[in-house]
């Protein structure tokens, strides 16, 4: 499970692309047209998934609530991409890592079923939420690779990405996604050691002109995390939007102003942050 210092995204059981997915739309299924901040959700899953895919092919529904039954269980998702179908519990359809979850399986295709470890936890492991049922559908972790070397954070080219560069209420619905990525240049694979008993691996800092801080850490609790192939680039995606003062700072509520967006991955730090106006 994620778990966030001051920022937790909404967390619910999460269903799969199988070919048990019955044809019919649950009860109680709503369709609708995807938020545009939905595009940036789709453009980012793309890049750590190396899929490409059309998201308007997508037919999209959601179910009233948190949770919807599908096959006799509680789940707030699934994906059919047989069908292009994405269908989603209401309570999510504004969680990133869920929705991301099923932007996934679209883009993976009808010849992939389940959770593949490699995607859901490997190359995807940050933009994506992975419940249990995920994380043991997708089978054990792959061994270290024969010759990976040791790294430490320091060794790693660490950067940030926002998303939408300029975000405002207009644009996107204030939705912004904050990436960090981490890339191993050694030539190498590798197996980075992380400090501290808490294991951080990704975490953000926001500060704002007008004196608003915000860290947020997220511990490395699968192998894939710290595992490195040579040449890989692993990201972790964080979701904040433009709010009000009164939600900050226990939700991903970011109030209007200037902020340093400040990306690290084991603690160690990307250089030049980038600087973004949030605009109401």
């Amino acid at each position: 499970m994620r778990r966030l210092a001051l920022l937790l995204p909404f967390i619910a059981a999460c269903g799969s692309d199988t070919p048990t997915a019955p044809p019919e739309l649950p009860y109680g299924a709503i369709k609708f047209s995807p938020p545009a901040y939905y595009q940036t959700w789709w453009r980012v899953t793309e890049a750590c998934s190396g899929r490409s895919g059309d998201m308007a092919k997508v037919s999209w529904y959601f179910v009233p609530g948190d949770v919807f039954e599908l096959n006799g269980q509680a789940v707030a998702g699934y994906s059919v991409a047989l069908f292009n179908r994405i269908v989603v519990a209401g309570d999510v359809m504004s969680d990133g890592p869920s929705v991301r979850h099923e932007m996934l399986h679209q883009l993976l295709g009808p010849g992939v079923a389940g959770h593949p470890r490699s995607q859901f936890l490997g190359a995807c492991g940050g933009t994506v939420y992975c419940s249990s049922k995920c994380i043991s559908d997708g089978g054990p972790a792959p061994a270290p690779a024969p010759g990976a070397i040791a790294l430490a954070p320091e060794d790693l080219d660490i950067s940030v990405e926002v998303t939408p560069e300029n975000p405002s209420m207009a644009n996107e619905n204030g939705r912004i996604a904050m990436t960090v990525l981490a890339a191993n240049r050694s030539g190498k694979p590798a197996e980075v050691a992380l400090r501290g008993s808490d294991g951080i691996g990704f975490s953000v800092s926001l500060t704002s002109d007008k004196g608003f801080f915000r860290w947020t850490g997220v511990p490395a609790t699968q192998p894939e995390t710290t595992r490195f192939a040579a040449g890989e680039v692993k990201r972790y995606v964080f979701d904040f939007k433009i709010g009000d003062v009164a939600a900050f700072p226990h939700g991903p509520d970011l109030p209007p102003g200037t902020y340093t967006f400040t990306g690290a991955y084991g603690g160690a730090w990307a250089p030049n942050p980038p600087v973004v106006t949030l605009v109401r």
